[in-house]
């Protein structure tokens, strides 16, 4: 269950301390203790190399968080965000 806590530190990190390099860590993280489908933290991850001007891996992860779940908006909208 600590995955949650690293999501949880992670969300901390990206929105309100705007420390991408350390919310992009957490994500990782909690995708890597997680449940495989934890899309969640994959979007956020993505959303914290978009901020970090890591476009490639930006694109990366808002595609593997739309695989697991084709429906997810904020993933699409990254994606357009990227201009894909």
């Amino acid at each position: 269950q600590f995955y949650k806590a690293y999501y949880n530190k992670g969300f901390v990190y990206l929105e309100l301390l705007n420390k991408f390099d350390s919310a992009a860590y957490f994500f990782s993280m909690a995708i890597e203790k997680g449940p495989e489908d934890f899309y969640p933290a994959v979007y956020n991850r993505g959303l914290s190399n978009e901020r970090l001007g890591k476009f490639k891996e930006a694109e990366s992860d808002y595609r593997q968080a739309l695989k697991v779940n084709p429906q997810y908006d904020l993933a699409a909208i990254g994606l357009s965000r990227l201009g894909k």
